[in-house]
């Protein structure tokens, strides 16, 4: 993936989530330094629940608002011309070719993550987008609210088509993000290898991106971690009852492969705990 020179790279996103050295004495008991005690459970801020449905998922702060925030800022938006559909990010080109951000527009973006940018969070802001608005592509004029709104950013609802291929760059995970959206009564039908031996599943409410939540095992149990909950909720059985007696109407699905889990596994193991 190229990005511009002034873009943020992946390697410093990952922000306090590198592997422990590898002189690191163990602690003791051999008990690895990143392996979870509890159950991984984010509440809600904003309307982030695609974020806490993947990282509740995958059992750790994997990426945050903030980091996804940059993310698109300094390196998706860093871009120029047409973006084609690569097959990996840009899935099913959904971050469109419409967009055209002058040169004007993404030195207010650095500026706004430069710590050098006087000024609090607040005005810093504000002028961001005053900046981003006077400075619009005449042929292909892109405001701010519009921007913002379809990328998610500060706190807005964000599509998973972008959000899970920023945690999968991140982390090398090689998901399969080809195939997120699976009807879950259909893969109860289909009932594949890989649904039966899931171990986490991220799921939204509707097929036009309702609400996001996560089913997990952890421990030898299955939970329904659900961000706008108080706590993880204990499911009676496996993953596979709830989704056929309690799973809402039209949800859908998306699991992963036993080379994904395991890759997912190792990740979350690289991440600091609280």
């Amino acid at each position: 993936m190229h990005v511009a020179a002034e873009a943020l790279t992946l390697q410093s996103l990952r922000l306090g989530i590198k592997p422990p050295p590898d002189d690191q004495t163990p602690p003791p008991g051999n008990q690895n330094p990143g392996q979870e005690e509890k159950l991984y459970f984010e509440k809600q801020t904003d309307a982030n629940c695609t974020l806490h449905s993947i990282n509740n998922a995958f059992g750790g702060s994997f990426l945050s608002s903030e980091d996804y925030d940059r993310y698109i800022s300094l390196t998706v938006a860093q871009k120029t011309g047409d973006i084609p559909d690569d097959g990996a990010f840009y899935v099913g080109g959904l971050f469109l070719t419409q967009y055209r951000f002058t040169v004007a527009q993404q030195q207010a973006l650095r500026k706004y993550y430069d710590p050098n940018t006087p000024g609090d969070l607040e005005t810093k802001r504000a002028a961001l987008m005053q900046e981003f608005d006077a400075h619009q592509d005449a042929e292909f004029p892109l405001d701010w609210n519009t921007f913002s709104q379809d990328m998610g950013l500060f706190g807005g609802p964000k599509n998973i088509h972008f959000v899970l291929p920023i945690v999968n760059q991140l982390y090398d995970l090689k998901l399969d993000l080809n195939h997120y959206d699976k009807d879950l009564k259909s893969a109860l039908a289909q009932l594949s290898q890989d649904f039966m031996n899931a171990e986490r599943l991220i799921l939204t409410t509707g097929a036009q991106g309702g609400h996001f939540f996560a089913l997990r095992k952890f421990k030898g149990m299955w939970y329904k971690i659900d961000s706008v909950d108080s706590a993880p909720e204990p499911l009676s059985g496996s993953h596979l009852e709830w989704s056929r007696t309690q799973a809402p109407d039209g949800a859908r699905v998306k699991y992963f492969t036993a080379d994904e889990e395991a890759r997912i596994k190792a990740a979350a193991k690289t991440l600091k705990r609280p």
